[in-house]
């Protein structure tokens, strides 16, 4: 009879990074309180882990209680520079100071709403064109 209470190491893996990206969101929440405020009371969360201009970046998507609410996604936090030693804690730095970040709404999961908001960020990061608009004419 196998214990209920056993963990493989696969299952260990994903608890710790749960935990890990867990503890991620609550310092980036004491950095800036802010990103309490986009994320409805009582939603469901999802967290991921990406890259954005040589930054580690981190993810959460979340969905309001409701049962018709669809997944929305935003940038809980950014590193200053990316962490090849998983046992560092990288400098992060506040979000909403001074930088837009992009963010999504309207996903039926939160892997789609993630990969669109990993996809806006790559968008983001491609040089485009700047429009002028002409005054008086």
């Amino acid at each position: 009879m196998t214990d209920p209470y056993d963990v493989d190491r696969a299952q260990a893996a994903q608890i710790t990074e749960r935990i890990g990206q867990t503890f991620d969101f609550v310092r980036d929440a004491i950095d800036d309180p802010r990103i309490l405020a986009l994320i409805p009371s009582g939603s469901t969360v999802m967290f991921r882990d990406g890259m954005h201009q040589g930054r580690q970046i981190r993810l959460i998507a979340y969905r309001p209680k409701q049962p018709s609410a669809r997944w929305g996604a935003e940038v809980s936090g950014a590193a200053l520079s990316a962490v090849p030693d998983s046992s560092q804690i990288p400098e992060t730095e506040p979000l909403r100071r001074g930088r837009r970040w992009p963010s999504v709404e309207g996903y039926l999961t939160a892997a789609a709403a993630l990969d669109a908001l990993e996809a806006k960020l790559r968008d983001a990061e491609r040089p485009g064109w700047a429009s002028r608009h002409a005054v008086g004419e």
